[in-house]
């Protein structure tokens, strides 16, 4: 064999040097914010809907669940507040009973006494009594 013929190792990594072909098939990363997701079930692919970039299937799976917990978080967070104000609107059931009466005022409506059928100023009212002591009365 003569020398030209041979080849050395130099020649042979450059031959078979595939990491510009590994770089050229490489495809960038998905940098898209709340990524929807495309199944291709025939190649069992999953890419952005977004941007079309292939996806890693797991970084997917973690992304979808990461969005299920966070939802679910708020819905707990919604419940519970749901909660608080079913509990506060126990406790303030009478200033919204008033609340009708307050609002025909400022329109300058005024009620009447339903004994004596005359109009009474709600700010002129002079005494109270007791509700406990009406019911028992039978009044």
């Amino acid at each position: 064999m003569k020398d030209d013929e041979r080849t050395s190792k130099e020649d042979l990594n450059k031959i078979f040097d595939l990491r510009p072909l590994i770089q050229q098939r490489r495809r960038k990363a998905c940098d898209c914010k709340n990524r929807t997701y495309s199944l291709d079930t025939n190649n069992r692919e999953v890419t952005c809907k977004k941007c079309g970039q292939v996806v890693d299937p797991f970084d997917a799976l973690i992304d979808i669940v990461a969005r299920w917990e966070s939802i679910e978080r708020y819905l707990i967070l919604m419940q519970e507040e749901q909660q608080k104000m079913a509990r506060w609107l126990v406790n303030h059931k009478e200033p919204l009973a008033v609340k009708p009466l307050i609002e025909k005022y400022r329109r300058g409506l005024l009620p009447y006494c339903p004994h004596c059928n005359k109009m009474l100023d709600i700010y002129n009212l002079t005494s109270w009594g007791n509700k406990k002591f009406l019911e028992k009365n039978g009044e």
